[in-house]
């Protein structure tokens, strides 16, 4: 199921992306919070696992049409003066802050009420939370200079142009291996140090301070983007996300000395993913179709989740992680290397010549 629902979300993300400018935000966010509590809903009803697969396929499409294609556009609109660093780390606080109130919530209702009442009460909590805050969201659209740019398309580099820059590639795979690094924390940390002597509730509780430090580091992350600007920002998330691979390995050698460096290496680092992505987009391609290149650069979460059941098959093979947290180390060192030397301005004229 989690795979099926990031291929849709693959997907869905390229079409929601291909949309903006086309139908208003909002319509395209009340769509998908429709569709995310029609998932929850079918979810709770499932008898069989046909039925999982296509509610994963409705939750993957919903999350492409509410949640980070969407909020990067409006904030890309809102803060056009290049400050919109702050504004990013502080909207995509929201998934970690809302992991953290509503996971213990479900948990209770799941031991209390059961599974399928807990999806239900997701979906309630969707259209009680989400419908009346989507009536607050206001769309500036653009300015009526870069309408007429649109209209022209002169000098404004389109998703065609944009696919046929390598160093677009490059940062895109730059972005697939964070997230996938960021997976392989989060689905495999657990396991790692649990297998490695670390109590298996101090196990899950250094992985839960590494989520709560990364509330705090999107913010300081995007006060980052916009001091330092943000090939700066990005270049050391990139490295502090290595510094968490390498501590959380440590971990589970050394002892809980290193968990200090998870914590803040993940805190400032995963939030690369998110925060940093809008922000490249605009640094890179300039006068841009964002819409449909956000779309595009939305997919990398899902193939980098995707990906990491690498780790999975070399623990099966091995029967343990070491050999693949060498891997997802010189993974994170990759990442920093496609960022440091290939995230730099692109212009149409680059296309042409």
């Amino acid at each position: 199921t989690t795979t099926i629902g990031s291929v849709a979300m693959m997907i869905s993300a390229i079409i929601a992306g291909r949309l903006v400018g086309k139908i208003k935000i909002k319509v395209s966010m009340a769509a998908g919070i429709l569709m995310s509590a029609a998932s929850m809903m079918i979810y709770s009803v499932a008898d069989s696992i046909n039925v999982f697969y296509f509610a994963a396929i409705l939750m993957g499409t919903a999350v492409s049409f509410t949640c980070n294609m969407p909020i990067s556009v409006l904030i890309n609109e809102w803060f056009a003066d290049g400050k919109s660093g702050t504004a990013l780390g502080i909207a995509f606080v929201g998934s970690g802050a809302g992991a953290m109130v509503l996971n213990p919530l479900y948990s209770y209702i799941i031991e209390t009420y059961g599974w399928r009442i807990s999806f239900r009460a997701a979906a309630l909590c969707v259209i009680i939370l989400l419908v009346p805050i989507l009536l607050f969201v206001k769309e500036k659209g653009l300015p009526e200079d870069e309408k007429r740019s649109v209209i022209r398309n002169d000098n404004r580099l389109s998703l065609s142009d944009v696919i046929k820059i390598p160093a677009m590639w490059c940062v895109f795979a730059g972005f697939i291996l964070i997230s996938l690094a960021n997976m392989a924390v989060l689905n495999h940390g657990v396991p790692y140090m649990t297998d490695n002597g670390v109590d298996a509730v101090k196990a899950a509780s250094f992985i839960s301070m590494g989520s709560a430090a990364l509330i705090i580091g999107k913010i300081v992350l995007g006060r980052m983007i916009d001091r330092l600007g943000i090939y700066k920002a990005t270049v050391f998330g990139a490295i502090m996300m290595l510094v968490c691979i390498l501590s959380m390995w440590m971990t589970g050698i050394a002892g809980n000395g290193a968990v200090i460096g998870f914590v803040i290496g993940y805190g400032l680092g995963a939030g690369v993913a998110t925060v940093s992505m809008p922000g490249v987009i605009t640094y890179m391609f300039g006068n841009c179709d964002f819409g449909s290149i956000m779309g595009l650069f939305c997919t990398t979460g899902g193939i980098g989740g995707i990906l990491q059941i690498f780790i999975s098959m070399v623990y099966d093979k091995t029967g343990n992680y070491n050999i693949a947290w060498i891997a997802v180390s010189v993974i994170a060192t990759v990442t920093i290397l496609l960022y440091a030397f290939m995230l730099k301005p692109q212009r149409k004229k680059t296309l042409t010549n």
